[in-house]
């Protein structure tokens, strides 16, 4: 049996998601869908397998298929497809269904024929409001056959919600649950976020914080393990407006900031962003920028202030604290003094963010474990060190290495100690 990919993927920095855009295809998939990635410096592209506004299938072309594939991973590129605007598979006419799983069959088959991570669908609409019960069971009678015989290391099948316009199936993001019910909760079954449609459905990600209150009702009803891909798209219209009219990043409704906010959420860190704004080379060459500036910027500079401003607050309380603290540690042992420290920084964190505790998992204990130890020989050498010097001296010190712990933290585990983000 083959072993299962996932859909996503790090990006090339190892800093998040990787960024990209739906790129044109017409003058041949190697040559034309992967100059247009180089020339805009995505990380990931989305393309058409076919055309996204016809039934036709064309037959593929093998020779075609390989360059594109060897080519895209040289670039070390990951590649994601659109299926047809046509396919609604809650169609209640009866050849638009039938035409809408064999587009779907189709894309999926191409999608592993191109080395794909993804196929996207949209969501859908019963059309007529009587026959919304009727659109979920034959989306399940006719989709689970086509899912059972994915293979392991197939593309998943990526549902993207619609802006929530007449009797769409998925109006607000809580209605994800019923398709993936519709679907068995199929391990094939991811989700694709289009910024621009949840805005238009009524989610304002537009507010301060209401990127993160979006993403976690989504991981609520979907588990974070099931986003897969992000349409980053800004809104023409304002938000409710149920009117899918996708603007270029940072000039409609949504701004840049909730990019921002996304690409920081805990379980956005490996999902790509891909562009599906107006334009072309030029346009998404510098949304791509835009983004990857956004990636990049952790946290505002009135933030990094504050930061600053806390972590000189506390140098001097904690190096104070040894000073006046040096006779007592004279009269215990220091293995209890640790002991004390380990038990009153712990309720510390807990207090300062109760959340941690259900967001613990093996990726942050091996993370943490390798800090603790760290954080343990630093202690241990502090401790030790105020039986046989000074209180100045010690309180010296102990300032040094609480701004140092960060540096050799990082020099200790390279990148992987920037993947948890406590603020």
């Amino acid at each position: 049996m083959s072993t299962p990919k996932s859909a996503s993927a790090p990006s090339k920095s190892g800093s998040g998601p990787r960024i990209g855009a739906h790129v044109h295809t017409s003058g041949g998939l190697a040559k034309r869908a992967l100059g247009y990635a180089k020339t805009i410096e995505a990380e990931s592209i989305q393309i058409f397998a076919s055309s996204p506004r016809a039934w036709a299938m064309p037959t593929p072309d093998p020779v075609a298929d390989l360059a594109f594939r060897n080519g895209a991973a040289e670039m070390d590129i990951t590649t994601y497809i659109h299926a047809s605007f046509l396919i609604n598979l809650g169609s209640p006419t009866v050849a638009t269904y039938e035409n809408s799983l064999a587009a779907t069959e189709y894309s999926l088959k191409r999608g592993s024929e191109l080395g794909a991570l993804g196929v996207v669908i949209h969501t859908g609409s019963a059309v007529n409001e009587d026959y919304v019960e009727k659109s979920w069971k034959q989306i399940h009678d006719g989709m689970m056959p086509i899912l059972e015989n994915l293979p392991d290391d197939g593309p998943f099948l990526l549902l993207e919600p619609t802006a929530g316009q007449g009797q769409s199936l998925v109006k607000k993001i809580n209605e994800v649950e019923k398709y993936l019910i519709a679907l068995e909760y199929h391990p094939k079954v991811g989700i694709c976020l289009d910024t621009c449609h949840v805005f238009a459905a009524g989610h304002d990600i537009s507010k301060k914080g209401g990127m993160n209150e979006t993403l976690d009702l989504l991981i609520s009803v979907a588990t974070a393990d099931r986003i897969k891909l992000v349409h980053a798209n800004d809104s023409m219209d304002v938000c409710g407006a149920l009117k899918d009219r996708h603007q270029s990043i940072g000039q409609g409704h949504i701004g840049t900031e909730p990019f921002r906010e996304l690409m920081h959420h805990p379980a956005m860190r490996d999902v790509p962003l891909i562009l599906e704004t107006p334009g072309a080379e030029p346009e998404h060459g510098a949304e791509v920028q835009i983004l990857k500036k956004l990636r990049a910027k952790k946290m505002s500079d009135r933030k990094r202030i504050w930061a600053v401003i806390g972590l000189i607050s506390v140098t001097a309380i904690w190096g104070a604290a040894f000073v006046l603290m040096k006779d007592a540690l004279e009269r215990q042992p220091v293995n209890d003094f640790l002991g004390t420290r380990f038990a009153i920084a712990t309720l510390v964190l807990i207090a300062i963010r109760p959340k941690v505790l259900k967001e613990i998992n093996l990726k942050m204990l091996g993370i943490a474990i390798p800090l603790g130890m760290l954080l343990s020989l630093g202690f241990i050498t502090q401790s030790t060190g105020l039986t046989h010097s000074t209180a100045a001296i010690t309180g010296f010190v102990t300032g040094l290495y609480v701004i140092f712990t960060p540096l050799l933290s990082a020099i200790f585990l390279k990148k992987v100690v920037t993947k948890i983000e406590w603020a």
